[in-house]
């Protein structure tokens, strides 16, 4: 037991750095979604309201939907001890990602302790350690653990669920249900995803325990209902369903009748739904999003490929098995909400397959080792060597590569946009030329960083209002090729290999 223990804390430990050294730096600089997280948070601590002057809402205005209440208020309470910057907004992000090692940990423990099959609790008496080695090293779990993801939150939220739900099936004792569905609700006000995969968890609970069936019951039912309540009536309102009408994967078909709508739609959806399992996806590019993977990077490693075929495998040939009924259930049930929208598949939305991805290559790996006695030495250290190259190579490209090739990716430059213009003292007014959009969440990172600065975001038509007079003007643009001039004051470059100039500060007379 103190040999679990020690390599169990040496996991955590292994994890923890994974995603916390040099997170404030690497990602390369906040993409939009961080900074007005931690405006917001910021905001909620300062003066209990958000950016629009709301007394602690429950939903967030931000580009195009609102965001979920749970991961901003973790954020806020990151900067009452961190103060206002990167680290604090990655900070519940980094710190729930680690949870989720241990809490994994103990949901494998868990199920097979429960595990009815005596052969196959022995043959996966070292899943839990092994499992969770595999996740606190998992690229995919590490990428968005270090940025200020709410997923990485709700992810954890969730499992905590399973787990606790785990817990009232062994002992039955109720306390562990209403903790185990009040985190199936938290993941819900976490992150969209859970607003379908929590639901479908609770049906799960309610429908294999027959909780409806039983009178002294019906309370914990009608207090979720309650606890749903807000979630439910804002995702019917035009608010809540607006983003999901944005990236609907059936908004995207241009349909005339609802023939076209009934043989479409299921197809559309199917297509999706299966695109969660590709081999590209899971194993080769990702969803080749930048902010999502370092490039040419699937969400598993690649010599992770048997060892998910064998575990697989396994799981198909036991015929009654907790482990396979709740690896499966996971994998099955998790892509049904990012299959609604695009692009699909989405490694954001589905980050807690990672979750059934792990078990099941872990399984595989076990598997092998077991069958394989003669040449169990040789193969393990086949393994090792394979492993720890491509994981060398990945933390080479994320640490070397990947902060200058994915910048644009993260919003680099804006920071140092804006602190340039803070030390332009002398003007009065401030405007973004916005022609190119490359600058069209400029006052996002201008109320982060410095929300004293007052600008105008202007358009190809703008002319200087009257009233304005002979004020001076200080004038940021894009970079349209014209590097030096009488008027320039300042380039703003990016530390990307080719340099490029990310902005320029001119005299606007």
């Amino acid at each position: 037991m103190k040999y679990h223990l020690i390599l169990l804390t040496a996991i955590i430990l292994l994890g923890f750095l994974l995603r916390f050294v040099a997170v404030s730096n690497n990602p390369p600089g906040l993409y939009i979604d961080e900074a007005s997280i931690g405006y917001n948070a910021y905001t909620i601590l300062t003066t209990g309201k958000d950016e629009y002057g709301k007394s602690y809402p429950l939903w967030f205005q931000s580009f195009g939907d609102y965001k979920m209440p749970v991961y901003i208020y973790s954020v806020s309470a990151a900067m009452s001890f961190l103060g206002k910057t990167e680290f604090a907004i990655r900070f519940p992000s980094v710190l729930t990602g680690t949870l989720t090692i241990l809490v994994f940990y103990l949901f494998l423990q868990k199920i097979l302790s429960i595990e009815t099959d005596k052969k196959i609790r022995e043959k996966l008496k070292y899943l839990p350690l092994l499992a969770s080695f595999l996740l606190a090293i998992s690229s995919w779990h590490i990428h968005f653990s270090r940025g200020g993801f709410e997923i990485t939150e709700g992810t954890l939220f969730f499992l905590l669920g399973c787990y606790l739900y785990i817990l009232f099936v062994e002992g039955k004792k109720l306390p562990f249900t209403i903790m185990s569905i009040f985190f199936f609700i938290l993941a819900i006000y976490t992150y969209h995803t859970f607003r379908i995969l929590s639901p479908l968890a609770l049906f799960y609970i309610i429908y294999d325990q027959k909780i409806y069936k039983n009178s002294k019951s019906l309370s914990l039912i009608l207090g979720t209902i309650i606890l749903l309540l807000p979630i439910m009536l804002f995702s019917l309102s035009s608010n809540g369903s607006e983003r999901f009408f944005a990236t609907s994967a059936f908004s995207q078909i241009a349909t005339t009748n609802l023939w076209q709508k009934l043989t479409l739609y299921p197809l559309i959806y199917i297509n999706n739904y299966l695109s969660f399992f590709s081999f590209d996806f899971l194993f080769n590019f990702g969803d080749g999003i930048g902010r999502h993977q370092i490039p040419n990077f699937g969400e598993l490693y690649r010599w992770q490929v048997p060892f998910f075929l064998a575990g697989i495998y396994f799981l198909l040939k036991q015929k009654k098995s907790k482990i396979k009924h709740a690896t499966f259930l996971l994998f099955l049930s998790i892509p049904i909400a990012g299959a609604l929208v695009v692009p699909s598949p989405h490694a954001l939305r589905s980050l807690p397959l990672v979750i059934p991805c792990i078990i099941t290559v872990a399984i595989g790996i076990l598997y092998i080792i077991q069958n394989l006695h003669r040449f169990r030495t040789i193969l393990i250290a086949i393994i090792g060597i394979i492993a720890i190259y491509e994981f060398s190579f990945y933390l080479h490209f994320y640490y070397i590569h990947y902060p200058k090739v994915n910048q644009l990716d993260w919003g680099a430059g804006y920071k140092q946009l804006v602190l340039t213009t803070a030390q332009q003292k002398t003007y009065k007014h401030i405007v973004i030329d916005n022609t190119l959009e490359l600058l069209k969440f400029a006052p996002v990172y201008f109320h982060f960083y410095e929300p004293s600065l007052n600008i105008t975001m202007i358009s190809p038509s703008w002319k200087k209002p009257k009233s304005w007079g002979n004020d001076s003007i200080l004038y940021i643009r894009p970079y349209y090729g014209q590097k030096q001039n009488e008027n320039l004051i300042k380039n703003i470059y990016l530390t990307n290999p080719n340099n490029d100039i990310f902005a320029q500060l001119w005299n606007g007379k």
